[in-house]
């Protein structure tokens, strides 16, 4: 019983905390460009692999998107100093208790900067 109880009060004051992964309300950055397989850049390099992260962690959030999940995509490929993305995929993920979130999208990409 004292473990149920233990659990029951953990879990409350998680949802009430936010997310365990750092996630940014800001505008995306629509002047950095994200490039489909068929009209990616010929002269690239490659800065690195980065990842954008949607939650929905209270039960009045909206449901983790896409678009949010690209917007975060898009601000940590400018921190990186790119000038775009190539090879976007989403994954949708359920209930996890380690980021606190009852259901995220996490958009995986390569930043990139045309030479």
């Amino acid at each position: 019983m004292k473990l149920f109880v233990v659990l029951t009060f953990s879990l409350l004051a998680a949802a009430c905390v936010g997310p365990l992964v750092e996630v940014h309300d800001t505008a995306s950055d629509d002047s950095l460009k994200v490039y489909s397989a068929q009209n990616t850049p010929i002269d690239y390099e490659v800065i690195g692999e980065i990842q954008g992260f949607s939650c929905k962690n209270k039960i009045w959030d909206s449901a983790p998107s896409n678009q949010a999940a690209l917007a975060q995509l898009r601000e940590s490929a400018a921190k990186s100093g790119a000038d775009g993305i190539i090879n976007v995929s989403y994954l949708s993920g359920g209930f996890d208790l380690a980021m606190n979130c009852w259901s995220s999208i996490t958009a995986t990409g390569t930043a990139i900067r045309q030479r």
